[in-house]
């Protein structure tokens, strides 16, 4: 259960709202205070108090720290900041407006209607913007999975969730942590042997897998069990799946390569936007802020623990003290 004293986070957080609870942390939402009475809307999380006091689960939280400050990108879910309050280690991220991949699937499934596979598309090459971005910085994810695609009401699409992301100079080292979910998780992850980018885009087929009517070639290359059959980069699955879209739906004009990545697709941000706006999310009859739909899933821990909020940490400066707000 949530804290019965209600935390505090500092004076630039206000109305903290419980929202969830899980094995080692607690959610919540707030408003982030600026001059002139601005503010904004943010999910707070914190450490549980029989934690704080854990080596083993502070340094979790320093090492996605350290990966989250080099990942800033548009579809990658963004934090604003990292400290230590009375009320002991946390962070605060945007808000999305929208829910999870997973609601959405669900709520499609419930009304027996998939997503038509031209959304499809457009869904996949933006995660593959994202993954391309943190797969050029030697990052990882090891957790990609429905739960952790955030889809908002705009039209964006966003990786969330660097819980137990690795850098790949890091892939060989044990780790405490349950890594990823097992029905997404590369043969080689599960097997504990060394993951690169391949793993993550395995991760990706699974998922698309899932979702696409048709077991196109580039999903089945995708699932190959030898990680060096697979595509090796973002960059060669995307014209993959730009030939794809090709083929399947028939010429794209106007659709730019840059540096050898797809930008542009079948259909824009806008059409998808509107495409979303006749959906039902599956855990609500109506679009509601995420924090209220869904507790992005973190790690999934043997016992049966409530997954809890996306786990996303900011490191102001690497290697500085941590602030304190009081």
């Amino acid at each position: 259960m949530l804290s019965i004293r209600r935390p505090t986070f500092g004076f630039r957080y206000a109305d903290v709202e419980p929202m969830a609870t899980g094995g080692m942390a607690e959610v919540y939402r707030a408003r982030l205070k600026f001059k002139r009475g601005l503010s904004k809307p943010v999910i707070l999380k914190k450490i549980r108090t029989p934690y704080e006091k854990d080596p083993t689960w502070v340094q979790s939280f320093w090492q996605e720290a350290k990966i989250m400050a080099m990942l800033s990108h548009s579809n990658i879910v963004q934090v604003y900041d990292f400290g230590k309050s009375r009320s002991g280690y946390f962070f605060s991220m945007e808000w999305i407006d929208g829910g999870s991949l997973l609601d959405l699937t669900q709520g499609l499934k419930r009304d027996a209607e998939p997503m038509p596979d031209r959304f499809v598309f457009y869904v996949a090459l933006e995660i593959l913007k994202g993954l391309s971005y943190a797969h050029q910085r030697g990052v990882v994810h090891q957790d990609l999975s429905p739960s952790n695609i955030l889809i908002s009401v705009s039209g964006e699409v966003k990786i969330a969730d660097f819980g137990v992301a690795r850098f790949l100079s890091d892939s060989l080292k044990a780790t405490p942590f349950v890594e990823g979910k097992r029905r997404y998780m590369s043969p080689e992850q599960r097997e504990r042997k060394p993951v690169g980018p391949a793993s993550d885009l395995y991760s990706l087929s699974v998922i698309l897998s899932e979702l696409f009517g048709t077991n196109y070639a580039f999903l089945k290359r995708g699932r190959c069990i030898d990680p060096q059959e697979r595509f090796q980069t973002c960059e060669e699955m995307e014209r993959a799946v730009y030939d794809e879209m090709k083929t399947s739906e028939g010429p794209v004009t106007g659709a730019p390569v840059t540096s050898g990545l797809v930008t542009s697709g079948l259909v824009t941000q806008r059409e998808f936007s509107h495409y979303l706006s006749r959906c039902r999310f599956g855990v609500s009859h109506k679009t509601v802020p995420l924090s209220e739909m869904t507790a992005v899933h973190m790690h999934e821990r043997k016992g049966g623990y409530l997954k809890v909020a996306v786990v996303i940490l900011l490191l102001c400066v690497l290697g500085r003290q941590v602030p304190h707000f009081y």
